[in-house]
């Protein structure tokens, strides 16, 4: 079985649509997920609940599953608008494109809640996701 969990349809359609935490309880056993994609939800969490959310996450995936986080790097955003490689309002486009938030990430963060949950990483990456005309970049 494979998930994607998000509040934005995905457009692979050989994964399951989890768009709330019930759905995840209801519609998925323990261990039973090949594959989990978790594109810009965490951020959608209060921060005192992140950290169970993400232990059952973890808990729906089978022993030689994988999973994918999708989630702003704040730390790199506000690096590129300190730098005024973004302006205020694509800084704010970034932060509430796909609706309010409650959390901010940035990769170290993701990665030691990775590890910290006896996960390995075997690749990571940072992407900003955002395309400027500046030729600087």
């Amino acid at each position: 079985m494979k998930l994607y969990i998000s509040t934005i349809q995905p457009q692979e359609k050989d994964f399951m649509w989890i768009k709330n935490i019930n759905d995840l309880d209801v519609l998925v056993h323990d261990g039973e997920a090949t594959q989990i994609i978790v594109k810009n939800f965490l951020s959608r969490i209060d921060p005192v609940n992140v950290d169970a959310f993400y232990k059952k996450i973890i808990s729906k995936l089978s022993l030689k599953g994988s999973i994918k986080f999708v989630e702003l790097d704040f730390e790199l955003a506000t690096y590129k608008f300190n730098r005024n490689d973004l302006n205020i309002q694509q800084l704010t486009e970034l932060l509430f494109k796909y609706g309010a938030i409650h959390s901010v990430f940035t990769l170290a963060v993701l990665r030691d809640m990775t590890t910290h949950n006896g996960l390995n990483i075997h690749q990571s990456y940072v992407c900003l996701l955002y395309t400027s005309p500046s030729p600087r970049d």
